[in-house]
């Protein structure tokens, strides 16, 4: 965990980019936001995990130079391009739309390129293979009329960039999913209860005269995506969709909105179609873990790609105690600058337990960990499962699987009539690499017409399946 620094205003700590391995340093560089104004600060770690906030004297805050701030602008979605022959552009970011570059992750400049569209969320991602950038924006729609949603724009070069086009939004079956996900959320003693909750649509209850003058996103009882970031993965991108369930608008003002966050994934190959599992991800952690240090508790957010770290994935996120889109610099953040019913709330009142969390900071940053390939999986009990490929032609050597098995997999060969060609001998274990065995002088490689596979399962999950070289040595 990286926790907010206590001595800058708001207690905040949050980032839409994920640490940059710096091979000729030996080190993780993290650009993040510490505080919720327009400050941007840098954090170091050997291994990603335990960080350090280095002192380097670069910008003045509170008339001293003693911090890791490296900007007054908020530098943010944060990408490594190495393809840039340029040392001097070789770290990429926007400071809030303006496309800005870096040769060291600390000294930042301005990049002469077209400002982006959109608000405050989005992400960026380079994607090596097609040598583009890819920049999901918020649709700032002016006359209120529609949930968040969001754009995307790409560039090849960083500077100019295309026309933004409708990238996603929630549509009507998550705003069915959103009723039942916020019913049972507000029904779940472990999980806390936002500030503001209004009466469930279904109630007939009809809110007054000037919350019916509010932009859709300010209504409550629904399903918006607040951010999304996306990243190729294996051939495919993989989106990581930042769901907003809010419960109420924050009184008095109606400025925003109360409410938790989810984490879903889908994919996509052409940037259009989406193949989306509508199941939490990425969830809040519960009360259960109790209060002091627990900051993910409303608010998950991941950054712009997970890190690749021997067999697993690392997710970097923002975990945060209340919707960070509230502000209330009369009362204090969050939850403890009000009451209910909206009437301010003197710091006299709190509790000990109210202090001591407000001290702490609003929002700190984390770290998930899931195995390569363990977004989704083909899973079998006892009673087994079969999947039949599609027609296939090995073009190389040895079958490789990612696979948690506490029975087996085998492996069986059928040609174009479906007659049996090959088995394979059963695999067994749990690793993110294990190789199919067939029988001696077996090899599948050698069969120059269309097979299929017949793969089947007993109590044994498959995340992928591939095939590399045959090791001759």
């Amino acid at each position: 965990m990286l926790r907010p620094d206590k001595s800058w205003e708001g207690g905040r700590a949050s980032a839409f980019s994920s640490p940059i391995w710096v091979p000729e340093e030996s080190c993780y560089k993290w650009v993040y936001n510490p505080n919720h104004k327009d400050w941007s600060g840098l954090a170091t770690s050997k291994d990603g995990i335990h960080w350090e906030k280095p002192c380097l004297g670069i910008m003045e805050f509170d008339d001293s130079r003693q911090n890791n701030l490296i900007s007054d602008r908020r530098i943010r979605k944060v990408v490594h391009d190495p393809d840039d022959p340029d040392p001097r552009r070789r770290f990429k970011g926007l400071a809030n739309k303006k496309p800005v570059t870096s040769p060291d992750l600390i000294y930042w400049h301005d990049d002469g390129g077209t400002d982006l569209p959109g608000g405050d969320s989005g992400s960026l991602t380079y994607d090596e293979e097609k040598g583009r950038f890819l920049a999901p924006v918020k649709i700032s729609d002016p006359d209120g009329d529609s949930y968040r949603q969001f754009e995307i724009v790409t560039s090849e070069d960083f500077r100019e960039w295309s026309e933004a086009r409708f990238f996603f939004g929630a549509d009507d079956d998550d705003q069915r999913i959103a009723l039942e996900r916020i019913r049972s959320w507000l029904s779940d003693p472990g999980r806390p209860r936002p500030l503001f909750v209004e009466p469930p649509p279904q109630l007939g209850w009809s809110p007054p005269p000037e919350m019916r003058k509010l932009p859709k996103r300010r209504h409550s009882w629904n399903a918006q995506c607040n951010n999304i970031s996306i990243f190729p993965y294996q051939g495919i991108y993989i989106a990581l969709i930042t769901m907003l369930y809010p419960t109420g608008s924050y009184i008095p003002g109606h400025q925003n909105t109360t409410g938790f966050f989810m984490v879903e994934i889908a994919s996509t190959r052409d940037l259009r179609t989406w193949n989306r599992l509508r199941t939490p991800f990425l969830e809040p952690a519960r009360l259960d873990r109790g209060v002091i240090d627990n900051y993910e508790r409303m608010l998950v957010q991941p950054v712009n790609r997970p890190l690749e770290r021997d067999d697993q994935l690392w997710f970097y996120y923002t975990g945060g105690k209340e919707h960070q889109g509230f502000r209330d610099s009369r009362y204090g953040p969050g939850r403890y600058s009000s009451y209910m019913d909206g009437e301010p709330r003197a710091p006299g009142s709190l509790s000990e337990l109210e202090r001591a969390d407000l001290e702490i900071g609003q929002s700190a940053l984390y770290l998930a960990t899931l195995r390569l390939d363990g977004f989704v999986s083909l899973s079998a009990g006892s009673d087994g499962g079969r999947l039949l490929t599609k027609s296939l032609i090995f073009v190389e050597g040895e079958l490789h699987l990612n696979a948690e098995i506490e029975g087996s997999i085998t492996m069986e060969l059928l040609d174009e009539s479906g007659s049996r060609i090959g088995v394979s001998e059963p695999v067994t274990g749990d690793d993110v690499n294990l190789l199919v065995s067939w029988g001696e002088g077996f090899h599948p490689e050698d069969i120059n017409s269309p097979i299929c596979l017949d793969i089947q399962l007993k109590d044994a999950s498959l995340y992928s399946i591939w095939t590399e070289p045959r090791d001759n040595g």
